[in-house]
């Protein structure tokens, strides 16, 4: 073998890179069209809860739905905020039209807050043996696993994860009772 000009061999890489070159943008767009690897953020702050819940609120859009298991007797909401900061909350999603749906265990039925039926906030009790002591939400792409009572927080981003909690929910919802 030989080469009768060096920019041959030269020409051959530079049509083997676009090739590469080629190929590599066709995986990175079919990678970004994929689910993105899951991002969990951690609060364990009363302040830092407060911030993720308005957060949270602010981040809804007109007719989006929150779906959440709550334990009303363990006051997770009351331990880190005040009635008037629940209050201005609740009025933000009354004026975006965010409904929530909320599944308790039996017996807390007493600990709801009155107040919080008047919010577009539909709540069923969960068949007898159904715990729950901390609360759940599920809205968006995302989970938040919530304690007030013990300051802490996961914000799970992923819509695969959060789909197939909400697909339990739904079914726990099917076979749960009307609160009254």
């Amino acid at each position: 073998y030989w080469i009768e000009d060096p920019h041959v061999l030269v020409q051959q890489q530079q049509a083997r890179l676009q090739v590469v070159e080629q190929v590599a943008a066709r995986l990175h767009s079919q990678y970004h069209q994929a689910d993105k690897k899951p991002t969990a953020e951690v609060i364990d702050t009363p302040v830092g809860l407060k911030t993720l819940i308005t957060k949270v609120i602010a981040s809804l859009k007109k007719g989006d739905e929150i779906l959440t298991f709550e334990a009303p007797n363990a006051k997770h909401y009351q331990a880190i905020m005040t009635d008037e900061l629940f209050q201005a909350l609740a009025d933000q999603k009354d004026k975006k039209g965010v409904r929530t749906r909320s599944l308790i265990p039996a017996g807390h039925e007493e600990s709801v807050r009155a107040e919080s039926l008047e919010h577009n906030i539909q709540v069923r009790v969960l068949p007898p043996g159904v715990m729950v002591e901390s609360s759940f939400w599920m809205f968006k792409n995302t989970l938040v696993l919530f304690s007030g009572t013990h300051t802490f927080a996961v914000r799970i981003s992923h819509r695969h994860m959060k789909e197939s909690m909400a697909s339990l929910f739904e079914m726990a919802w099917a076979q749960s009772q009307p609160i009254g």
